[in-house]
């Protein structure tokens, strides 16, 4: 299938009317007339460690297969299986460049029984079972800037042009080998993850920290588990203090496009506390490069300059196909509200800022949790009304 209106007219316009809606999940939800007000009740919480033992920095993506939870450590890099109570089944991986070793895990997610990693160092996606945690089934070449690997020998693919006034960031459906079939959309280059040092002598830039996330403007992009969908969310830069709007589309490889809504925000104001909080964090990690804190602090201050929060900062599907879409940070709580595959609004509950929900259903839910000390804790909720 080759969709005429991304070729024609603009993608979100298109993808409006050619909406298609499926049968809403969990109606039981529903059925006493709006929108539900859930919480969270914790059943369960063990530390999250590296593989040789200590306490974990550093946490990425989160999947749910099998049974088991596997938990990816960017930093080390390595990803640790445990079972549904916390009992850890060892760990997949290390660093090199080897079959089943990575450079950089930049991300992981669920293709119909395999698990894959991505790493752009490698330039390769690894695909392993699931069932036998570390057994590698194949390796893929990234080929056209790849970014992920879908359902029905799709993938999706973003090039980087040139970051000047007028380059656009076009995302694309591509086939495995990297040939492209159709571009999903073309918007302005994403700035606000991006922050470019220039120094004495060389420049450093910082590119989807955490640090940066709540300011991120560009689009946020989810594979569904099993890769059969993909969870596309996308707002424009905010100028001023009214009138945003976001957009959220739940797409299947072939570009049928099975939800779009749009959804009208106020921007949210980046308080100064938080904002001086991240320029801290990036100083002192420019300061590797450029010496000392204080002398690379006002060159963070000038070239990271954000006026409000993303209005989403996080997303995921759920093993339902329950979607969770994450409020504006920059306060001591998130609220996520939870839509269904056909747009209907099931709830919405409050969770800390400190708890990143990664993973689950509307019956319970996994994320991570960072204590005080910079180490995190793998959480596992159930979600009540």
């Amino acid at each position: 299938m080759t969709p005429m209106f991304v070729r024609n007219v603009g993608w979100w316009e298109a993808a409006a009317i050619l909406c298609v809606s499926a049968v809403p999940v969990c109606a039981w939800l529903v059925q006493a007339g709006g929108p539900a007000r859930f919480r969270l009740q914790r059943e369960l919480e063990v530390a999250i460690l590296d593989p040789d033992g200590t306490p974990s920095t550093m946490v990425g993506e989160l999947v749910l297969a099998s049974n088991s939870v596997f938990v990816a450590l960017p930093a080390v890099p390595a990803i640790v299986v445990l079972d549904s109570s916390g009992r850890s089944l060892g760990a997949m991986g290390r660093k090199g460049a080897g079959p089943g070793e990575f450079t950089r895990l930049h991300a992981m997610y669920r293709l119909a029984d395999s698990l894959v990693v991505v790493d752009p160092s490698l330039n390769r996606f690894t695909l392993f079972t699931v069932g036998r945690p570390g057994k590698v089934i194949r390796t893929v070449t990234m080929g056209r800037a790849l970014t992920a690997l879908l359902q029905r020998g799709a993938a999706l693919g973003a090039k980087a042009p040139a970051r000047d006034s007028t380059s656009k960031w076009p995302l694309y459906l591509s086939s495995w080998d990297g040939t492209i079939r159709d571009t999903i959309m073309q918007r302005p280059y994403p700035r606000g993850a991006t922050v470019r040092i220039p120094g004495p002598g060389r420049s450093i830039s910082f590119l989807r920290t955490d640090a940066l996330q709540a300011f991120d403007d560009g689009p946020l992009l989810r594979v569904a588990p099993g890769a059969a969908a993909f969870l596309l969310v996308d707002w424009p830069v905010s100028s001023s203090g009214s009138g945003g709007e976001y957009r959220i589309a739940l797409i299947e490889p072939d570009l049928d496009t099975t939800l779009f809504l749009r959804r009208k925000y106020d921007p949210k104001p980046v308080s100064a506390q938080h904002l001086n909080a991240v320029i801290d964090e990036l100083a002192q990690r420019a300061s590797r490069v450029f010496g000392s804190v204080e002398a690379v602090r006002p060159l963070v201050r000038d070239a990271f300059r954000p006026k409000f929060y993303s209005p989403v900062s996080d997303a995921f599907v759920g093993d339902d196909a329950s979607i969770w879409i994450a409020g504006p940070g920059g306060s001591p709580t998130v609220e996520w509200r939870i839509i269904d595959r056909g747009g209907k609004e099931l709830g919405s509950l409050s969770v800390p800022t400190v708890v990143r929900l990664k993973a689950g259903s509307l019956t319970g839910v996994w994320g991570v949790r960072e204590s005080e000390a910079g180490e995190w804790t793998l959480v596992r909720f159930r979600v009540l009304k």
